[in-house]
């Protein structure tokens, strides 16, 4: 069963890459390829944005697993978990480009419950949204 809506949520500039690049290799390796090992190596080289996918246990193996689990899905999934991804990257090099150290942006999500007992739910950007406030180095600006 899923869930679709909007949501707010706030990143750190590195968040926003590691949320970018662990989506593209969740919904690549995982989803599309169903290889958990692949996913989870790459997973590895970003884990601290797994928590933001994960309900609970945001381990790279659980989250590699859990994108397999959901291969299924992979036909409704590839477009709008790219269409979040580049939102994503998009964000990221706003940010990056612009000296910001974070973001708080809105966009829409899907969410699918109980994918494993491992991760519980997972949540996943699937599409534009926009920026609500900025982090500047001196606090959050709305």
């Amino acid at each position: 069963m899923a869930e679709e809506g909007i949501m707010t949520y706030r990143f750190y500039e590195n968040g926003l890459y590691s949320a970018q690049y662990c989506q593209r290799h969740i919904l690549d390796d995982g989803i599309l390829d169903e290889d958990a090992s692949t996913c989870q190596s790459y997973l590895e080289n970003e884990p601290v944005s797994l928590p933001f996918f994960a309900e609970y246990n945001a381990t790279p193996s659980n989250v590699a697993e859990a994108a397999v689990a959901l291969s299924s899905k992979s036909g409704e999934l590839e477009n709008m978990l790219q269409n979040g991804e580049d939102f994503l990257e998009r964000q990221w090099r706003y940010c990056r480009d612009n000296g910001y150290s974070g973001l708080e942006v809105k966009f829409p999500y899907i969410k699918y419950f109980d994918v494993t007992t491992d991760v519980g739910d997972m949540t996943f950007c699937t599409g534009d949204g926009t920026i609500v406030a900025i982090n500047d180095g001196n606090g959050w600006q709305y």
